[in-house]
C-alpha cells in the first residue's frame, strides 16, 4: 500500500481564522480576561460573562483574581512587556507547579496577593492551589476560545469550500493507500471537514469508539411540547482502534477530550451535566457517576509537552506517529513552523528524507522556512501558499511524486 502521512499544525487553521484565533489572537484572548469576565462555577467549571460586577463567592473571587494577577505580573516583571505568548507563558507557570523552577520573585508576588484578602481565607490557599486554580481557568478559557458552535452541528460542505483541494487529496490517496493525518491543532475542523464530505465521512477513525463503551453522559433535553427530561448518551471512549482508510492522531490532544477519574479519555459533547460508567453489580446494571477533571486534555508548552509525551495515552499516539511515517511513501507538511525540537527530532528520525517525497505547504518564503527546518529535505516539493489556495493541479503534482 502506498500509505500518506500528513503533518498538519496551526497554519491549516489559519483559512477558517474567522472562527479560529491565530496563535497571536489567541494570546491577546487571554491575557485580556478580567476576573470579573470569569465565572467559577462550584463545580470548578468556567463560564465567561459580561463585566457588570463581580458574581462569584470570595473564596472563588481568589481564583478569578489569581488569574488577572498573575497575567499582569508575568508581562510587567518576566516578559518585560514583550509579544504574549500562551505557550511560552505555560512552561513558566507549569514548571512553578511542578516544582521544577523556584522563583523567589514569584513568591514574593504570591504573598502580595495574599495580602490583599482576609487572613481567614487566604490561608486556605497555598502556592500550589493558586497555581492548580490558575491551570484550570487558563486551558478551559483556550478551550473556549478554540470552540465553534458549527463543528457540533450537522453542516455540508459547502461550509468549508476552502479545503476543497485538501479533502481531493485525501480522496486520492485513500484510492490506493491510507492516509495518516497527524495533526498539533486542539480545534476540531480536521474532523469535520471529513465528517461532511461525500466518500470521506464514512472513511476516517480517530482512534475512539461508541461500541463497547461504558461510559455515558448524562444531558437534560427540553422540547416545545415536551418538558425537560433526563437522558443517558452513550460517549466514544479511547479504544485505540484505526481501522479506517483516513487515520486521524491528535498529538497534542483536543478541546473535546476528557480524562475521566480512572484515566479512561472520553469524547465530550455539549450539554452534559455529568458523567456516568456502567457497572454491574448483583447481576445488575447500574451507574456510578464519575469525578471528572473539568480542564480538557491537551498539550502546550514548548518545553512542558516533553513531560506530556511520557503519559501513556500520548506514548499510544506517538508510537503510531513513528510507525506510520516509517511505513508512508510521502509525508505531507502543512502550516508547521518546525518550532517544537522534541517533536522534530521524531519527524527526522522516523522518516527517510533521503529517498522519499516530501510535501510543504506553508504561506512562508522557501528560503526562509529552509532556514528554519532542522533537517536535510532531499526532494522536496515546496508550495508557498496557504493550503486555501491549493488548486487541483497542486493535487496532481502531489500525487505524482507517489507514482
Amino acid at each position: 500500500m502506498k500509505n500518506v502521512s500528513f503533518i498538519i499544525g496551526s497554519g491549516f487553521s489559519f483559512p477558517y481564522c474567522k472562527h479560529i484565533p491565530s496563535v497571536d489572537e489567541l494570546g491577546n484572548l487571554l491575557i485580556s480576561k478580567k476576573s470579573d469576565n470569569i465565572y467559577y462555577h462550584t463545580s470548578q467549571s468556567i463560564i465567561q460573562v459580561e463585566s457588570d460586577g463581580d458574581r462569584n463567592s470570595l473564596l472563588n473571587v481568589i481564583y478569578t483574581k489569581f488569574y488577572e494577577q498573575l497575567l499582569d505580573f508575568y508581562q510587567c516583571k518576566v516578559n518585560n512587556l514583550k509579544k504574549f505568548n500562551y505557550e511560552e507563558f505555560f512552561d513558566y507557570y507549569y514548571f512553578l507547579l511542578n516544582g521544577t523552577v523556584i522563583d523567589d520573585n514569584f513568591d514574593a508576588f504570591v504573598k502580595n496577593f495574599k495580602n490583599q484578602f482576609d487572613e481567614k481565607y487566604s490561608e486556605l490557599y497555598s502556592q500550589t492551589d493558586l497555581l492548580r486554580g490558575f491551570h484550570n481557568v487558563y486551558s478551559q478559557l483556550i478551550s473556549q476560545f478554540l470552540h465553534v458552535n458549527e463543528f457540533y452541528s450537522d453542516s455540508n460542505s459547502d461550509s468549508f469550500p476552502t479545503y476543497n483541494s485538501f479533502a481531493q487529496l485525501v480522496k486520492e490517496i485513500i484510492a490506493f493507500g491510507d492516509a495518516n493525518i497527524h495533526t498539533l491543532n486542539h480545534d476540531l475542523l480536521v474532523e469535520d471537514i471529513f465528517k461532511n464530505r461525500d466518500k470521506l465521512w464514512d472513511n476516517f477513525s480517530d482512534g475512539y469508539s461508541e461500541i463497547g463503551s461504558k461510559y455515558y453522559g448524562q444531558v437534560y433535553i427540553k422540547t416545545p411540547t415536551t418538558n425537560s427530561r433526563q437522558e443517558r448518551i452513550r460517549l466514544k471512549y479511547y479504544s485505540d482502534i484505526y481501522n479506517k482508510k483516513i487515520r486521524i492522531y491528535k498529538l497534542h490532544g483536543s478541546i473535546d477530550t476528557y480524562v475521566l477519574n480512572d484515566d479512561v479519555r472520553i469524547k465530550d459533547i455539549p450539554g452534559i451535566w455529568f458523567y456516568l460508567k456502567e457497572v454491574e453489580y448483583n447481576g445488575q446494571h447500574e451507574y456510578e457517576q464519575l469525578i471528572q477533571n473539568p480542564s480538557p486534555d491537551f498539550l502546550t508548552g514548548k518545553k512542558a509537552k516533553e513531560i506530556f509525551y511520557r503519559q501513556p495515552y500520548y506514548q499510544k499516539l506517538l508510537e503510531h506517529f513513528t510507525s506510520n511515517l516509517r511505513a508512508s511513501k510521502l509525508l505531507v507538511i502543512i502550516g508547521y513552523g518546525f518550532g517544537d525540537e522534541y517533536f522534530n527530532r521524531i519527524v527526522m528520525n522516523n522518516f527517510d528524507f533521503r529517498h522519499k517525497p516530501a510535501v510543504i505547504i506553508d504561506i512562508m518564503d522557501e528560503e526562509e522556512l529552509k532556514n528554519k527546518v532542522p533537517f536535510e529535505i532531499r526532494l522536496l516539493k515546496y508550495f508557498s501558499k496557504s493550503i486555501s489556495d491549493i488548486t487541483l493541479e497542486d493535487v496532481k503534482e502531489i500525487m505524482n511524486l507517489i507514482e
